[in-house]
């Protein structure tokens, strides 16, 4: 099918479900109101039946504003009376056309059905920056409760640097949905940079006293060491305590690295009588591990932050279910409210009697909370109601993978428009915007990227305007 008839088709086509791949500059919006207003002057759809969900509220406001458009242009050339009095109606009627992004559309569900999820009628959907307040006004709570049982398990010199880290973490899984699996599973806290900064930050300062300590003895002694265990064994530079965990770092059996954490303080690690004359040189200096020692050190401290991080969590969720703090849900709770409404089956046919169409925009930045929502609601018995869904998307353009956003759940959706009958995938590859350089070098950037990857073509001459 040329790019034309794949636009033709789209647009004339309203009661296909559809899934369209549109790049940058391919001019889906103006696709997607073409469609809206054949829809709105066939009386296929009426206003209060369409529900557009966009990525910001800048786009839903766009949006709106080139439908009016489009709906002013279209009532001029109209010389159908019948159709031309629906558009006149859908534009006096605008207002009733839902757009608005996904977090919007769930809190509207949830006012909607507030007593059913036992939440007060009056429950207010946080700003981005409410929501952070509530973090941090928790979590410094939960840690001014629970220092001193942290402290238990981290010496001073690490929670210093823990206590930090601990709250980056916490802040990106405090509103994830409730799966710890989830967490582990996309590496959210496992590759946090963070966390990993952290780590790395810790192994180069005992590396470098190890470095610094060995030096050092070396120097004012004028002697070569040819191991570790032969330095470490110097019984007038190392103390009791210090050749005790070096033992253990080397034993055979397993060892309680948090006893061992527990005693890592470098001021009790060198003999002072050693540096009696030294006392500059004894600043300079303190105990050193081995490598062995190093990775357990680090893998403890990794899996303490991680645990840690999810136990707050855990608190968090239950804070924010209390009574009094239910008035006030966040972006990513009404997410998880709009889920448990959609397994209620009264619930989605009265949605589905309501609402005849759901456009979603941005689709490769959609997770699967919000794809089961979408799902449960334009479907019955795992099929699609005819023309009840329209998706958009590029797998190019995907950034939210830290949110759970995920290019696997494009590929599953594409396969689901594929094979499951009166719906379909349309790639639209013609771009309006660009000029050949630049979409050649988009194309040789993706091609070995994405997989199933249909090059993208410009409409433009190098040598036109930009």
């Amino acid at each position: 099918m040329l790019e034309n008839e794949k636009r033709d088709y789209i647009i004339n086509n309203s009661t296909l479900n559809l899934m369209i791949e549109a790049g940058a500059g391919a001019g889906k919006t103006t696709i997607i109101i073409q469609r809206i207003l054949n829809q709105l002057k066939n009386n296929t759809i009426t206003p209060d039946r369409l529900i557009i969900i966009t990525f910001t509220n800048a786009a839903s406001n766009d949006f709106q504003s080139r439908l009016a458009k489009g709906l002013k242009d279209e009532i001029n050339i109209c010389t159908n009376q019948i159709e031309k009095e629906r558009l006149m109606f859908a534009l006096e009627n605008q207002s009733l056309i839902q757009a608005s992004t996904i977090h919007s559309f769930c809190f509207k569900l949830i006012k909607e059905n507030c007593l059913y999820l036992n939440l007060p009628v009056d429950v207010e959907l946080l700003e981005n920056n409410a929501t952070t307040n509530r973090i941090t006004t928790f979590y410094n709570l939960w840690i001014k409760n629970n220092e001193n049982e942290i402290k238990k398990i981290s010496n001073e010199f690490i929670w210093d640097k823990l206590s930090n880290v601990l709250f980056s973490e916490f802040q990106d899984i405090a509103e994830l949905p409730d799966d710890t699996e989830f967490i582990y599973n996309k590496n959210i806290l496992n590759n946090s940079k963070t966390i990993n900064d952290f780590i790395n930050d810790f192994r180069l300062e005992v590396e470098n006293n190890f470095y610094i300590a060995k030096d050092k003895y070396e120097e004012i002694n004028n002697i070569h060491f040819n191991s570790l265990d032969e330095f470490v064994n110097n019984s007038k530079f190392l103390n009791k305590n210090a050749k005790k965990i070096y033992n253990l770092f080397h034993s055979d059996n397993d060892f309680n690295l948090k006893n061992i954490i527990s005693n890592y303080d470098k001021s009790s690690f060198i003999n002072k009588n050693f540096f009696k004359n030294k006392p500059d040189v004894y600043e300079e200096i303190i105990n050193q591990f081995s490598d062995e020692a190093y990775n357990n050190l680090l893998d403890y401290q990794k899996s303490l932050i991680i645990s840690l991080a999810i136990k707050i969590r855990n608190d968090y969720k239950k804070f924010i279910l209390q009574k009094e703090n239910k008035k006030y849900i966040s972006n990513d709770q009404s997410l998880q409210y709009v889920l448990e409404l959609v397994q209620n089956e009264e619930i989605v046919n009265n949605f589905q009697k309501q609402h005849k169409c759901i456009y979603l925009d941005e689709y490769q930045d959609t997770d699967r909370i919000q794809k089961e929502i979408v799902y449960r609601l334009t479907r019955k018995n795992n099929k699609f109601l005819d023309g009840s869904i329209f998706l958009v998307g590029d797998p190019k353009q995907s950034i939210y993978n830290f949110r759970g956003a995920d290019l696997a759940l494009y590929n599953e959706t594409m396969k689901d428009f594929n094979d499951k009958g009166h719906s379909e995938f349309i790639n639209l590859q013609d771009n309006y915007r660009s000029e050949n350089s630049i979409i050649s070098w988009v194309n040789s950037s993706f091609k070995n990227k994405l997989d199933n990857y249909q090059e993208m073509t410009s409409t433009r001459n190098n040598n036109q305007d930009k």
